[in-house]
This record gives C-alpha cells, structure tokens and sequence, in this order.
C-alpha cells in the first residue's frame, strides 16, 4: 500500500496519515467502512471496506442516489484543473452604496432645500416639498430592503 492515506469524516478531509495509522482507525471503530479513503495514484475516494485489507468484512454499498462527499472534487493536494469554481457567497453589504447616497442627496436632499425654501418665502408648496423628499426616502429605503433580500449577494 501507498505511504500516505486520507480519510472523510463529518465532511471534514483529515490526513495525511500512514496505512498502520489507517488501519488503527478502522480497528478502533475511528474510520468506518463506509467513510472514504483516498491516497496518491487512486482515480477517485473510496469506501474504506473497498480497499483490500484495511476492513475485515466488507459491507455491502448502499446506493443513497447521490454521490459521495468530495465527488468531483479534485483530491487533497492535487492541482485544481483550469476554471475550477468553488462558490462563495462574497461579503454582505450591509452599507448604503454610493448609488444609494446619489439617489437620496439628489431627489431628496434637493426637494428638501427647495421646500424650507418656499416655506421660508410663505408658499404653500413648501410643505408638499418636504413631505415629498421625506416620502422618497422612506419609499427608496423600502425598496432597497426589499430587493436586498430577494436578490442574491454579490
């Protein structure tokens, strides 16, 4: 057998270890049969009953319709082949982004001035004015909440 062993468990990739750290495992009742086992020169992970003398009676494989842990996935250590994609989710923003600001100091901030202008100069439309940028910032903070959490981060 190979110098050096992997070993899955909880989805956790543990190793290296030798074959006789192996087979204490097993021995132990530490590596189960059916948790995989994988080292240099094998194709792909392995049930630990698979291999010839590291389990005393090997079980039969249920087939659970779903592939292994670590399926398709390159094995510890190897080179991860051009374009390969591990899925993150990136960071979470929670802060208001420049676009956010623009759209509030611009629209709001603007109809605000211009309302404690006109009410400043007793127009009656002065009041609409800052009613009307206080609405768009309640209705602008709405819609971002509501997109923010129907659209996937970033």
């Amino acid at each position: 057998m190979g110098d050096t062993w992997h070993y899955v468990q909880n989805g956790l990739t543990l190793g290296p270890i030798s074959w006789e750290q192996l087979q204490q495992l097993v021995a132990a009742g530490a590596v189960a049969p059916n948790d995989l086992v994988w080292q240099d020169g094998m194709a792909a992970w392995a049930p630990a009953a698979t291999i010839p003398g590291l389990v005393g009676v090997t079980p039969p494989q249920p087939d659970y319709g779903f592939p292994p842990p670590n399926a398709g996935f390159p094995p510890p250590g190897a080179v991860r082949p051009v374009g390969y994609y591990t899925p993150s989710r990136g960071p979470v923003q929670d802060d208001l982004t420049g676009f956010d600001w623009v759209l509030i100091v611009l629209c709001s901030g603007i109809a605000c001035i211009i309302g404690i202008v006109r009410a400043i100069q007793g127009k009656p439309s002065g009041g609409k004015m800052i009613g009307y940028s206080v609405l768009f910032i309640v209705i602008w903070t709405v819609l971002r909440v509501l997109l923010t959490a129907a659209l996937p981060h970033r």
